[in-house]
């Protein structure tokens, strides 16, 4: 008699994490917390544009605001199981870590994305500083009271 080992694997199933916080013990490893997860089944096993796109999707990111994207590879065996995170920047690296993670014991894509706001005055532009000096009532001038007394009709 013979016996076959049958890898199963589910590369087109990915884990999108968000919200909440991770937490890093002294060695490295992560534990999430308060996180909301979705499980995305992709036709194919995803692109990386794929997967950003959808996990766009799930952060309701629009216009300017981007997103990073870490992958959580685990290491070890049930029970003992310990998650690490690599940032994933481009599909050189998406593919590594789908290569690495079909290898391992545990054949999961899971990813922890958070949404980075793009500031939108660019650096070494100042900005106007008429309004917020009215705001927290910055002095105009000697004797002229503050822009908030102005705007008040206090001065």
């Amino acid at each position: 008699m013979r016996f076959v080992t049958c890898l199963n694997y589910m590369d087109n199933l990915v884990t999108i994490y968000h919200g909440g916080a991770v937490e890093y013990d002294r060695y490295g490893y992560v534990e999430f917390v308060d996180m909301q997860n979705v499980h995305v089944l992709f036709i194919d096993r995803p692109s990386f544009s794929e997967m950003v796109a959808r996990a766009r999707e799930e952060l309701h990111c629009l216009g300017d605001d981007d997103i990073a994207i870490e992958g959580v590879p685990h290491l070890g065996s049930p029970p003992n199981i310990l998650r690490r995170m690599i940032l994933i920047e481009c599909a050189d690296q998406w593919k590594n870590y789908v290569r690495s993670a079909i290898k391992s014991q545990l054949q999961y894509l899971n990813v922890v994305v958070r949404r980075v706001l793009v500031d939108p005055i660019p650096h070494g532009v100042l900005r106007s500083v008429s309004k917020s000096a009215a705001d927290v009532g910055v002095p105009l001038g000697p004797g002229q009271g503050s822009a908030r007394e102005v705007r008040a009709g206090i001065h």
